[in-house]
């Protein structure tokens, strides 16, 4: 938008701090309108009534035809996100990448799983869906229930003898409807998924 031009600026400039209701007197008040400065100074006060005007509508327009060109370019970005508000489903999309990170890609390639087997007591993150643990009698945390999206999942075995091990959840989480911790017995395995309401195993 390029605003007033140097004339309709110093116009304006004129409009606001040089032409008054004073006496006129040319060595100390040449923009006063009383005491006969009205025959000098009313007519140019016109002309920059009708400069500064001149300019505002031009900015006007200016305006309109950028909000209209704003919208024609919406309408473009929606058109090529598929009408998902910028959440398209290519895994290179900008906006997808930027809501959902590495996450954009778990669906579009297959996953590549390195099994995880502790030693000491592992907490999984938000970015670890599908990920094989084997617990050597370790306790297991599973990361904040409202972290992931809906079907994180996990596969945890207690590969250990004898002892059990614990899968927990954050403070305020469920698993299988409760505060946990899920206790496996050595030598079992469960599967567990983020469900709508809270963890559960299978």
């Amino acid at each position: 938008m390029s605003g007033l031009t140097a004339l309709e600026e110093a116009a304006r400039q004129r409009l606001s701090a040089y032409y008054n209701g004073a006496a006129y007197a040319p060595s100390t008040n040449p923009g006063g309108l009383a005491a006969g400065g009205h025959q000098t100074n009313f007519e140019p006060s016109l002309e920059d009534i009708a400069l500064v005007g001149q300019g505002l509508a031009r900015i006007a327009l200016e305006a309109g035809a950028s909000a209209a060109q704003t919208a024609a370019d919406l309408t473009s970005i929606l058109a090529l996100a598929g009408q998902t508000f910028g959440i398209n489903t290519s895994p290179t999309g900008v906006p997808r990448i930027a809501l959902l990170g590495a996450c954009a890609f778990v669906d579009q390639a297959p996953v590549l799983v390195v099994p995880i087997e502790t030693a000491g007591a592992l907490v999984l993150s938000p970015h670890q869906t599908g990920a094989i643990v084997f617990s050597n009698a370790d306790a297991i945390t599973l990361p904040a229930f409202a972290a992931c999206r809906t079907g994180w999942w996990c596969e945890v075995k207690n590969i250990h003898g004898v002892t059990s091990a614990n899968v927990s959840v954050v403070a305020g989480d469920t698993i299988d409807g409760g505060a946990g911790p899920l206790a496996l017995a050595a030598g079992t395995s469960r599967r567990i998924f983020r469900a709508a309401a809270g963890w559960r195993s299978i």
